[in-house]
């Protein structure tokens, strides 16, 4: 869990902490979060979900790492601006930033994370 955080998820090997580690490690021992966990750190992510995000009319906010990275079935490696194009250009709502991190950005860039995430959220409140 901390070879795949450090190798794919954080920006830093220091922000990889033993909360963070301590976390997956409780989810994954607990019968019902356990194949979430593990789903997640395996790569369920890499299906192809763009008619599933296509079908989202709510307002959404696409928030990317600046050093964002990605595994894909093909190898492919994708860009953060790639990333935030391909979201964006499904997304009939969408709005995208980047920030500094990775690809765990609430908890490796908390206070960027909601710096600007906050004024979408007070403007969907309105």
């Amino acid at each position: 869990m901390r070879d795949f955080s450090t190798r794919q998820l954080f920006d830093s090997a220091d922000a990889v902490d033993a909360e963070w580690i301590n976390t997956l490690q409780q989810g994954a021992e607990k019968t019902a979060s356990r194949h979430a966990v593990f789903s997640f750190l395996a790569g369920f992510w890499r299906k192809d979900y763009s008619q599933a995000i296509a079908s989202i009319k709510q307002p959404t906010l696409v928030v990317v790492g600046e050093t964002a990275s990605s595994i894909s079935q093909e190898g492919k490696q994708e860009k953060p601006d790639e990333r935030l194009a391909d979201y964006l250009a499904c997304l009939p709502n969408g709005r995208g930033v980047k920030i500094p991190g990775r690809n765990v950005l609430p908890y490796e860039s908390t206070a960027e994370f909601v710096r600007v995430i906050a004024p979408f959220v007070n403007e969907s409140l309105r």
